[in-house]
């Protein structure tokens, strides 16, 4: 077959590109280039030239590996793991398997962080409880798989601080099932780096988890297991509004840092890698986030080289979860589609199993319904958008080619930062992870509070519905009983780190500030029920409409309710109107003249106090405040909730 000449198509020279840019973006030099957190220039048009001399686009097999692509790919079909989270082992077991029945690939499981830190269920009360599956004794266990054919579904199961008791009590159910534990494949991970960061804590010294680590490895090695028994997990750094060269660098030292305490136990190093895997959360940011996966994939070859040259390197096993950070608890059906963008990314990028968010999991258990619609999310892009047939899709594109290589660079310029202060477990230790990320989360929130970083139904385009959610009594009941079941059962050992309580000694570090984008929008729209802005619209030219347009997006974003009056007269109307329609605050909008007759006349209504705003780049005479893109909205909202409460006695 002839390759194609594409002669078909008019040739576009460079020159004609860089002039519809220019169009296109009408001359504003400002927004040539946009810059990020990961401090990386994004061009608004890549060129040839620009992947010319990357490294990776160098070398085929180094290209391949960043690709995702072995002997052993076919496809880009990943597992679904839609993780189940519901407390009762009984329960959990019946929604797996209407889970599997219905289009999921993968057994994944969310355990509860009772049962991941050792507690006894009979002590915590049901307004303590989080989500996540209780496995408190091996009856736990034999409920959660029964009637389950484990060896024809991977696993997915991040254990928290250690996962050595966990994997001797499935070994021991396997035994009784007459299967072997080679058999069972997937993820049943354990991370005290990321579980101490998450909790700040620690029930077991690090140091031990460390022997725990090497026991598990050489646990299954000798039962010939596959099983990846270490999950590196950079989601409580993502919850803390860490930057993608954070993530990068933060899972990559906390590997080698699991990989150099193995080896000092003497475990070989081509038997530490096969069980290492790698979940990621992604953001909305699409391309970024495609970068992302990427440039791990390089990062972790070129840590691995610096072990041993000669050793044959797999693939790492990348889990991909949707970000909660993302999530809103107001307009929750957006979730839907943050979501898909975010699976989207995942997939793209090369994740080998996925999991999204339903779009309620930050409100309460999620339904059925949630529940359905986020493994269905799943199931179109594998199975009817095709994702799954084609391997890096974004491969060869000039600016994801770009973005892998900044993100890899600067990522591992990180990583020897970190290591240079002694590695991951030290930097934690002594606060300074905890300061890099309270200083990112900073810029982060002052962008968006400003509300020039967009969040659909949150910053922008704020819808007036509210949800309303009842207590979940189903799940309460169901808690009761599962306590009432423990009392009546012979005492058990636990299976994960309570064993270990009585003889040591915790440790603990500074915690991590996690947080939701939405959350200090949701706070302030709970202050402000209720309150109304008076729009007073002084024309109908263009200026005027997109300064309402820009005032009403403002204040709706706050919970604020917004009112037109467009008055003839500045006097009378003015007057009328302010009589029959008392609203909390006002903004002026007019030609600056206008603004100007209409402010001094405001200031002479003496019936009571204005608080009047007018929008503007700078401050404007007998206005209250100014407000822009460049204000911060909840500053100005705190300010105006405050005055209200002093003077108009909210």
């Amino acid at each position: 077959m002839n390759k194609p000449s594409f002669h078909e198509f008019t040739y576009t020279s460079q020159q004609e590109w860089i002039e519809e840019v220019k169009k296109a973006l009408k001359d504003d030099p400002h927004l040539y280039e946009k810059g990020t957190f990961e401090n990386i220039s994004l061009k608004t048009l890549y060129r040839k030239k620009d992947v010319q001399n990357l490294l990776h686009l160098k070398d085929e097999d180094l290209y391949l590996f960043v690709r995702g692509i072995d002997s052993h790919s076919a496809s880009n079909k990943w597992n679904i793991a839609q993780r189940i989270n519901v407390a009762v082992p009984k329960k959990a077991n019946q929604m797996i398997k209407e889970a599997l029945d219905n289009g999921q690939t993968s057994l994944a499981i969310e355990l509860n962080p009772i049962s991941t830190k050792g507690q006894n269920p009979l002590t915590v009360p049901f307004t303590e409880l989080k989500n996540g599956v209780l496995l408190s004794n091996y009856t736990d266990l034999c409920a959660l798989f029964k009637d389950i054919q484990l060896p024809e579904v991977p696993l997915f199961i991040p254990s928290g601080y250690t996962v050595l008791p966990l994997i001797e009590s499935i070994n021991t159910y396997c035994q009784q099932e007459g299967i072997t534990l080679s058999q069972i494949v997937g993820v049943i991970g354990m991370d005290p780096l990321g579980s101490l960061a998450e909790h700040a804590q620690s029930p077991i010294p690090i140091t031990d988890l460390y022997h725990d680590m090497a026991k598990v490895i050489s646990f299954v090695q000798e039962k010939k297991s596959l099983l990846k028994t270490v999950l590196i997990d950079t989601k409580p750094y993502h919850m803390s509004g860490a930057t993608a060269v954070q993530e990068l660098a933060y899972a990559l030292s906390t590997a080698v840092q699991y990989t150099d305490e193995c080896l000092k136990r003497n475990i070989p190093l081509h038997h530490v890698l096969p069980h290492l895997a790698f979940s990621f959360s992604t953001s909305s940011q699409l391309f970024m986030e495609v970068s992302k996966l990427r440039a791990f994939r390089f990062l972790w070859l070129q840590a691995v080289r610096a072990f041993s040259k000669t050793i044959d390197v797999p693939l790492p096993f990348i889990h991909v979860n949707t970000s909660t950070h993302t999530l809103s608890a107001q307009d929750l059906h957006t979730n839907i589609l943050r979501g898909t963008l975010q699976a989207f990314a995942g997939i793209i990028g090369g994740a080998n199993s996925l999991h999204v968010y339903p779009y309620d999991a930050i409100t309460k258990q999620s339904t059925e319904l949630s529940n359905r619609l986020a493994r269905n999310t799943q199931l179109m892009l594998q199975e009817e958008s095709q994702l799954g047939r084609v391997i890096d899709p974004a491969g060869g594109s000039w600016y994801i080619e770009s973005y892998t290589h900044e993100l890899a660079e600067k990522a591992w310029k990180l990583f020897q930062k970190i290591e240079s202060k002694g590695g991951m477990e030290a930097c934690l230790k002594s606060g300074w992870i905890q300061c890099e990320l309270q200083h990112i989360s900073e810029k982060k929130r002052e962008q968006l509070h400003s509300r020039n970083e967009r969040m659909v139904g949150v910053t922008h385009y704020v819808s007036s519905s509210e949800s309303i959610y009842e207590e979940d009594n189903a799940a309460k009941k169901d808690y009761h009983e599962y306590q009432l079941q423990l009392r009546n059962e012979l005492a058990e050992p636990f299976l994960l780190v309570n064993a270990y309580e009585q003889q040591s000694c915790p440790e603990s570090i500074l915690p991590l500030n996690e947080w939701r984008k939405s959350e200090a929008f949701e706070q302030m729209r709970k202050k402000t029920k209720g309150m109304t802005i008076g729009c007073i619209e002084l024309s109908q030219s263009k200026l005027v409409k997109q300064q309402k347009e820009f005032a009403y997006g403002f204040f709706q974003s706050g919970g604020f309710q917004c009112e037109t009056f467009s008055p003839l007269y500045h006097d009378l109307d003015t007057i009328e109107w302010l009589k029959k329609h008392p609203c909390h605050a006002y903004v002026v909008c007019g030609e600056p003249e206008q603004v100007k007759d209409m402010l001094a006349f405001l200031n002479k209504y003496k019936q009571e106090k204005l608080y009047v705003y007018v929008v503007a780049k700078s401050e404007v005479a007998g206005a209250t405040k100014v407000i822009n893109e460049n204000v911060s909205a909840i500053n100005c909202f705190t300010q105006l909730v405050r005055w209200i409460e002093v003077n108009q006695h909210v």
